[in-house]
């Protein structure tokens, strides 16, 4: 599966302004990084849900640090993804 995220800081919003730098952050897989881990909310949501909302112990991430060493060439990379 793929995720978008978008981040609209509203505070930064003027009506009939130009957009000022960091009104909108696109994030194509959440998190990226640790900035955007924080910035998303998410270690609020482990405190409350549990590792679901990591970004190192979800059932994807396990699954792909189990397994990254299987891929050799398209056709186990593909057999990964599904």
């Amino acid at each position: 599966y793929n995720n978008q995220w978008m981040v609209v800081d509203y505070k930064k919003f003027v009506p009939g302004q130009p957009l000022p730098d960091g009104l909108l952050y696109v994030l194509e897989q959440l998190p990226a990084s640790e900035f955007i881990f924080n910035m998303s909310g998410s270690p609020e949501q482990v405190k409350k849900f549990g590792d679901w909302f990591t970004y190192d112990k979800t059932p994807r991430a396990l699954i792909f640090k189990r397994d990254h060493g299987k891929v050799h060439d398209m056709d186990s990379m593909i057999k990964l993804m599904r």
